[in-house]
């Protein structure tokens, strides 16, 4: 071959190698083009800019302390110079002025006083100022020169009744501050006219304290001197809506540019983070109004309010269901939406969506089971799986096999801690928690559920006939069994019956010594049947003269708490004088013997 030749050959040679490099590096490029292609993310622009426009002029705009919220607003109002009539304040105090302090030098203490009383101030029309922003002193307050102004939040402040008569009310994506009087329009704007006792009622609902006649009245006269409501005799009317701040859908207005982006779903974390931001929570405005209307429609009489409302939550809820599957779209790899939004289809009232709720739980483990961030997502797991089992007996094998699966997951995973040493048992989420759970779970194996539900379906065809012919042990086996499945987990069908089954035969059984001695243990041990053990003791009492003085300590106890004192006085002192006649008692007992003469002493 000439050298001519062979020099072709090297320049062939090496622009294919150069060809193939090329293609080879433009590979990642080509794969993750569309989750690197940005040119059209404009997420966190366009959602200050959103936030900024919900606020009416002159407000006060405080920010949850984000960083999409609170550098977004600080980007606009500090470089472009926009909205120099808002008041930025955010809830950390850090980057805007520090309406807390300086909280490198104060304590929790401090800093927890300070933001009940700031805040207050704030809502009321005043601004704070400090001699020492480093100092413990509270700061003095000087009233805005523009007068009270409208409040804005990026989130609803827990508890706004302790700060002042308020409440909140949805404007877009921000919550504005408003006078408590204004929520009654609210609820009239639907429901058209309630009683001023049911108005009373309300307030004292939405401010958590009694509300006398005299505030009921000021407030009604307050609104219906601006034209918004009628007082017609001991009644009031819905005449028009007070006036909103902006006019037309807010969401109209905003900019939600990544609708148009086919490759949004693709971009990173934190920008997707926003979409579904707006996703879930326009989910949960929309959900929240079902619910109200729901409790409208649950004190309404007439047939044509009842329709209109019903049509209402219909519309209401699919819109919710829109934004909830959009928010799940976009955030198909976030473990707090996957989360959150399997928690809203397990627990609305509306439709059956525990498959889809199902589908979520088990993506969130797969994706994120290895984390401690997870731990909230097993418990909603094996929730659901033990109601799946409860309503759906035939699912019980399936479910135990996908429970034991993901406990082997989160024992391993609990493994791995510095203070579990290798044993999962020594982590304290398993000794607080999931210990607890696994050992539920255990006793599915324990009772043959076959078993159980043919005593339970004798038990409540003698129920339904006559009560009375139900023995101790039938009784026993099926309430205990009903309330050891359904209390960790809440699951309101069975802990409904059980509590029907055993008041009832509390009072029909009332001669029966062995039934109510077990109806008085058992209903000590249930939050909230403190009057049905006091009850079923009582029962014990006026058909035996009972010596046991473990019943006279715990019957002292329960008629305690239920504020019956001069009953508690006697049961406890028999407790003592029984207890004295037993030394080796006497001394294992010694601390409820100490804790029986504390509440003696208290009594008087």
């Amino acid at each position: 071959m000439t050298e001519l030749a062979q020099e072709k050959n090297y320049n062939i040679i090496t622009i294919a190698l150069a060809i193939l490099i090329f293609l080879v590096s433009m590979l990642p490029f080509v794969v993750h083009y569309k989750a690197n292609d940005n040119h059209q993310n404009w997420l966190n622009h366009d959602y200050g800019k959103n936030l900024m426009s919900s606020a009416e002029l002159g407000s006060i705009f405080m920010t949850e302390g984000g960083d999409n919220q609170v550098f977004g607003t600080l980007y606009f109002t500090h470089s472009e110079k926009l909205r120099p009539d808002l008041t930025l304040y955010d809830q950390k105090g850090n980057i805007f002025k520090r309406i807390y302090g300086d909280m490198r030098y104060i304590d929790r203490g401090t800093l927890e006083r300070r933001q009940q009383l700031v805040d207050r101030a704030i809502f009321s029309g005043e601004e704070p100022f400090y001699v020492d922003i480093r100092d413990r002193a509270d700061p003095y307050f000087i009233p805005y020169w523009q007068g009270t102004r409208p409040v804005y939040l990026t989130w609803e402040r827990p508890r706004p009744w302790t700060l002042g008569d308020y409440y909140y009310r949805r404007y877009g994506i921000m919550y504005k501050l408003q006078d408590i009087e204004y929520r009654l329009v609210d609820y009239l704007e639907l429901k058209q006219e309630i009683s001023i006792n049911e108005a009373r009622g309300l307030f004292a609902q939405w401010l958590h304290r009694d509300i006398s006649p005299e505030y009921t009245l000021n407030k009604i006269a307050k609104l219906q001197n601006e034209g918004l409501i009628r007082r017609v005799g001991n009644s009031v009317r819905f005449v028009k809506m007070y006036p909103m701040p902006y006019d037309g859908d807010y969401f109209e207005k905003y900019l939600l540019r990544w609708r148009e982006v086919p490759n949004a779903k693709y971009w990173e974390f934190l920008s997707r983070e926003i979409i579904v931001n707006y996703d879930y929570q326009i989910g949960e405005i929309y959900r929240q109004r079902v619910y109200d209307l729901q409790e409208m429609r649950a004190r309404e009489t007439r047939p044509e309010i009842i329709r209109e409302i019903s049509n209402r939550i219909e519309k209401k809820w699919a819109l919710a269901l829109e934004h909830y599957n959009d928010a799940v779209t976009y955030g198909h790899d976030s473990l707090s939406i996957l989360h959150n939004v399997s928690v809203v289809f397990l627990n609305n009232n509306m439709t059956n969506l525990d498959n889809e709720a199902h589908e979520l739980l088990t993506r969130a483990l797969e994706l994120y089971g290895n984390s401690a961030d997870a731990f909230g997502t097993y418990q909603v797991m094996f929730s659901f799986l033990a109601r799946d089992m409860l309503r759906n007996p035939e699912n019980e094998e399936k479910n135990l096999a996908e429970v034991d699966m993901w406990f082997a997951k989160l024992t391993a995973q609990l493994a791995r801690y510095r203070e579990s040493l290798g044993d999962h048992t020594r982590h304290p989420h398993w000794r607080q928690a999931f210990g607890i759970i696994r050992n539920y779970f255990d006793q599915f194996n324990e009772v043959d559920t076959a078993q159980f539900l043919a005593l339970k379906a004798d038990f409540e065809r003698r129920f339904r006939e006559n009560p009375a012919t139900i023995d101790y042990i039938l009784a026993r086996n099926v309430i205990e069994v009903m309330y050891s499945r359904a209390l960790i987990f809440q699951y309101e069908p069975y802990i409904r019956s059980a509590d029907r089954y055993l008041e009832t035969l509390v009072r029909i059984k009332s001669n029966d010594i062995q039934f109510n001695m077990w109806a008085f243990q058992i209903s000590t041990q249930i939050p909230g049947k403190m009057q049905l053990a006091y009850l079923a003791g009582n029962n014990v009492i006026r058909a035996s003269d009972i010596n046991d003085f473990s019943f006279y300590y715990s019957f002292g106890k329960v008629c305690y708490q239920i504020g019956r004192r001069g009953e508690a006085k006697i049961y406890l002192n028999r407790f003592l004088e029984l207890i004295r006649q037993d030394r080796s008692a006497a001394l294992q007992w010694r601390n409820r013997i100490e804790e029986a003469r504390q509440i003696l002493t208290e009594i008087g």
